[in-house]
C-alpha cells in the first residue's frame, strides 16, 4: 500500500522545468543557487524516491560469501573449505564474519575442537546447497548442450521407423548432449567410415564385433487372406508353385533353411521376386502377388489388421535383431548412454508384449 500511495505521488509530482534564464545560466556554467531551486527541489524529490524504492527491494548477501559458508558448513571445517576453493583458511574466516556481521547473527559455533552449525546456521546450509546445486546442474545442462555428441547408427528401415525414429524424441530429453544420426542400410557397414553402431537383423554372428541381443523375433511366411483362399494354401509343400517375395538375399538363406526343417526341396527353382524395399515388398504381399518370409517384427501392423494372415504354423526361432558395434566404441560416454537406452528401451518393449500375451 505505501510503495502505491508512494508511486501516485512521483507520477502526480509537476514536472518542473528550470525559466528559460535557468537554462541559459546552465549553459553558461553560472547557474546560482536561487535560479535552480525549483529544478534542484524537484530532482532531489525524485531521487529520494529512487533511493526509498531500493531500500524496500530484498538484498542478498555477496555471492563469494554464500558459496564459502556453504563448503565451510558442509566441512565444518575452515581448512578443508579452504583447500576445496583453492584459498586459505583465514579466507575462508574473513568471509563467514563477513556473512554473520551482514546476516547480524552467528552461524557458527566455534567449539575447542571443530564447529558446529546454529540454528540459523543449518537453515542457511540447507537452502545453499540447493541453490548452488540447481545452479551447477542448469550450466552443466547448458554446457553439456553446446557440446553435443552425435553417434552414428547404420540400421535396418523398419527397426528405425519403429524404434529408433520413433524413440529419438525421448532420448534427447533424458540425454540431451547425446545427438542421434539414423542412416539405413541392409548389410553391416564399415565402422572405418565413422559408425557408433548398427542394427541387424540374424543370429549374432559378425565377427570382429560385439553382438548384444535385442529381442528374437519369429520369421514366417505370410501372405494375403485372398491368395490363401486362391491357391488353397494349407501345407507348406503349397509353396512350391506360389510366387516367394524376397527381402534380401540372406532371407533366400533363410527361406532354404525354412523348406529344409518342413522336410522339403525344389527350393531351388522357386520362383523368386526380389526386391530391397520392405514397404514395397509387403505393399505387394498385401495386394495378392506373393508370399514373404519375414520376423513378426516386421510384419505385426499387417497381421494385426487382417491385411496379411500366416498359412502355417511353422517359423525360424533362432533369428532376433542385434546391436553390433566394435569394442572400442563404448570407451566414449555418449555411445554407452545411447546403448543403455536403446537395452532399456527393448526391455520395456519386451516386458510389454509378456504382459500383453497373458491371459
Amino acid at each position: 500500500m505505501r510503495l502505491q500511495v508512494r508511486l501516485a505521488a512521483w507520477q502526480d509530482m509537476p514536472a518542473v522545468r528550470p525559466r528559460p534564464d535557468v537554462r541559459r545560466h546552465a549553459t553558461l556554467g553560472s547557474l546560482t543557487d536561487k535560479d535552480a531551486e525549483p529544478y534542484l527541489d524537484a530532482h532531489n524529490k525524485r531521487w529520494r524516491f529512487c533511493l526509498d524504492i531500493m531500500a524496500q527491494r530484498r538484498r542478498l548477501p555477496p555471492l563469494k560469501a554464500l558459496k564459502t559458508f556453504e563448503s565451510a558448513a558442509n566441512h565444518l571445517n575452515f581448512t578443508k573449505a579452504a583447500e576445496e576453493l583453492c584459498v586459505t583458511a583465514a579466507a575462508v574466516s574473513y568471509q563467514i564474519r563477513l556473512l554473520e556481521s551482514d546476516l547480524g547473527t552467528d552461524l557458527f559455533v566455534r567449539l575447542p575442537r571443530g564447529l558446529a552449525l546454529t540454528q540459523e546456521g543449518r537453515a542457511l546450509q540447507s537452502v545453499c546447497n540447493q541453490a548452488f546445486g540447481q545452479l551447477s546442474e542448469t550450466v552443466d545442462t547448458i554446457v553439456s548442450g553446446a557440446q553435443r555428441e552425435e553417434i552414428r547408427v547404420a540400421s535396418l528401415p523398419h527397426f528405425s521407423a519403429k524404434i529408433l525414429i520413433h524413440g529419438r524424441e525421448e532420448l534427447q530429453d533424458k540425454h540431451p548432449n547425446v545427438s542421434l544420426s539414423v542412416e539405413h542400410t541392409l548389410a553391416l557397414p564399415d565402422f572405418a567410415d565413422g559408425y557408433d553402431f548398427s542394427i541387424q537383423f540374424g543370429r549374432g554372428s559378425w565377427d570382429g564385433t560385439t553382438n548384444e541381443p535385442l529381442f528374437y523375433s519369429p520369421v514366417t511366411p505370410a501372405c494375403s487372406p485372398k491368395l490363401v483362399e486362391q491357391l488353397g494354401l494349407s501345407h507348406p509343400s503349397d509353396l512350391q508353385n506360389t510366387t516367394i517375395l524376397l527381402d534380401d538375399y540372406s532371407f533366400h538363406d533363410m527361406w532354404i533353411e525354412w523348406f529344409k526343417m518342413n522336410e522339403l526341396s525344389g527350393w531351388e527353382t522357386l520362383n523368386y521376386t526380389k526386391c530391397n524395399d520392405i514397404h514395397a515388398l509387403l505393399n505387394v504381399a498385401v495386394a495378392g502377388y506373393g508370399v514373404v518370409l519375414e520376423p513378426r517384427f516386421v510384419i505385426q501392423d499387417q497381421l494385426s489388421t487382417g491385411a496379411l494372415v500366416t498359412p502355417f504354423d511353422v517359423s525360424l526361432k533362432t533369428y532376433g535383431y542385434f546391436l553390433v558395434y566394435p569394442s572400442a566404441t563404448l570407451k566414449r560416454t555418449a555411445a554407452k548412454t545411447f546403448r543403455d537406452w536403446l537395452l532399456a528401451k527393448v526391455n520395456a518393449m519386451n516386458e510389454a508384449a509378456d504382459d500383453a500375451r497373458e491371459p
